[in-house]
């Protein structure tokens, strides 16, 4: 099976980390300009140890092309679940 996500992870000098999923699922084979297909991920956080904040800013096929992206703010969490309906890419900030 062909992966369908991505997944990167990188730590700014401040030791917060933003973690990076993309999902480019094709739906079918026959799919020209289609919706994507679904994914859920589940990040193991743990070895970051205890995070106080996080947030979560993803870019699909909703979000507004005028108004940009908006963060959410989510709970922290050892693992923490990803879910990208079709398309897209989703931000965790996370910060010890």
């Amino acid at each position: 099976m062909a992966q369908t996500t991505e997944i990167l992870a990188a730590r700014n000098p401040d030791n917060s980390v933003v973690v990076m999923v993309a999902n480019r699922a094709v739906h079918a084979s026959t799919d020209d300009n289609g919706p994507g297909d679904p994914r859920t991920v589940v990040i193991d956080l743990s070895a970051l140890g205890a995070l106080t904040s996080a947030s979560q800013l993803t870019i699909d096929a909703t979000t507004d092309p005028a108004a940009g992206p908006t963060a959410a703010t989510v709970t922290p969490a050892a693992h923490m679940t990803v879910t990208l309906n079709g398309y897209g890419v989703t931000f965790l900030s996370l910060k010890p």
